[in-house]
């Protein structure tokens, strides 16, 4: 029996964060630190749950998961700002009128 290192990932929500984990340096390193959003420079001695730390942004919504091309770096609160990319705006919120057949 091959024992595992303590570092590899147990359950699918580990195996998650693992590669997470990974990828934020990267990210933070391929566009030098400098937030997505707002164009600021993001300061990584800050962590959670200060407003400015690091966060990463899915520039085409999550679906698209952890593919590097659609990350990018941003402040924390710049990204709770800005939202979901792929959520569409409701044009006229207001209800439709029924047809009776």
């Amino acid at each position: 029996m091959n024992p595992r290192p303590s570092s590899a990932p147990r359950t699918r929500d580990d195996t998650r964060n693992y590669h997470w984990r990974r990828l934020r340096p990267i990210v933070y390193a391929r566009d030098g630190g400098i937030c997505h959003i707002c164009h600021k420079h993001i300061d990584p001695n800050l962590r959670y749950p200060h407003p400015m730390s690091y966060d990463m942004h899915h520039t085409r919504g999550r679906h698209t998961g952890m593919d590097l091309r659609f990350l990018a770096p941003s402040h924390r609160v710049c990204n709770q700002r800005l939202g979901d990319p792929m959520r569409k705006e409701i044009e006229d919120p207001r209800p439709r009128g029924v047809t009776r057949w």
